[in-house]
């Protein structure tokens, strides 16, 4: 995994002062697109699971007990470097439990499937466009998700972005209301008359 997304780092480039004048927003707006920057980089490293996610468990006492105390973080989180909450919060989010378990028990062994990668996609997308002002470039997006530029294209197109007019443009630009698509389970089976 990329330790910094290069839209990120960009982004702090161009908003951090250094050798010049703030840029003018409120202390709680850049708080805001800090917190929002930290969390695309926690979603780009949890992207880069790609095995099954066991539970925490105490191996040093050759237990199979599994931790979820306050203090308890996940090795592989650790690894990630991304923060206890965060990656609870990833986890629940944009993985599957496995053998039956509820959603949301972090308990069990969990696999980011491809409908919770592009889940993950999507909302990776959608902050990147809230970040950059509904503005950014799909090629640099589909490299920070390991996407193609066919899937990111698709993707895009999905969440109401247009493209650059010129051909081969990778210049996105959101047009319409950012709405993230509800993924369909099915129809559900016709209700019978009486």
């Amino acid at each position: 995994y990329r330790v910094w997304p290069a839209i990120v780092l960009r982004v702090l480039r161009n908003n951090l002062p250094v050798g010049r004048p703030a840029p003018s927003t409120s202390g709680s707006e850049r708080v805001e697109l800090l917190r929002a920057l930290l969390y695309l980089t926690y979603m780009c490293r949890f992207n880069s699971i790609k095995r099954a996610i066991t539970p925490n468990t105490d191996s040093s006492k050759g237990e199979s007990e599994v931790l979820v105390g306050e203090d308890e973080e996940h090795p592989l989180a650790r690894k990630l470097g991304i923060p206890k909450l965060a990656w609870l919060e990833l986890l629940v989010a944009f993985s599957e439990a496995q053998g039956g378990a509820t959603a949301d028990d972090v308990g069990v062994v969990r696999r980011i499937t491809e409908r919770t990668r592009q889940k993950l996609a999507m909302h990776a997308i959608a902050l990147a466009l809230w970040i950059g002002d509904g503005k950014s470039d799909s090629t640099e997006l589909a490299q920070m998700l390991s996407l193609t530029t066919k899937q990111a294209g698709l993707y895009i197109r999905q969440l109401g972005c247009t493209f650059g007019k010129t051909r081969g443009s990778t210049a996105i630009e959101l047009t319409l209301p950012l709405e993230l698509p509800r993924i369909e389970q099915g129809r559900a089976a016709p209700k019978k008359r009486q």
